[in-house]
């Protein structure tokens, strides 16, 4: 079971984007939801950085780790920063109602 089938109405009400690293801390864009899921590509040489503020991120994803759901009412409430540059890449998912 998907958590599209517990949490949506329909596959349109799902957003995905993907995000490239920076060593400063940037703020996810804004879109409305209600959970989160966050995964970091397989490829990636180093880590990424997930937090509440540009200098408070702590939550730490390596090379193919997720999240996991998150529950959130603004994709903008997170912030990320990758210190080993642009080339890693770190992908999300968001659904709303």
């Amino acid at each position: 079971m998907t958590i599209n089938s517990d949490f949506s109405v329909s596959p349109l009400d799902n957003i995905f984007g993907v995000v490239t690293g920076s060593v400063a801390g940037i703020q996810f864009p804004s879109y409305e939801g209600i959970m989160v899921r966050f995964k970091a590509r397989s490829t990636n040489v180093g880590s990424f950085f997930i937090g509440n503020g540009a200098n408070n991120c702590v939550y730490e994803l390596d090379a193919g780790d997720d999240t996991g759901w998150v529950a959130t009412n603004y994709l903008n409430l997170f912030w990320y920063r990758s210190p080993s540059g642009s080339l890693d890449i770190l992908n999300y998912w968001m659904q709303d109602e």
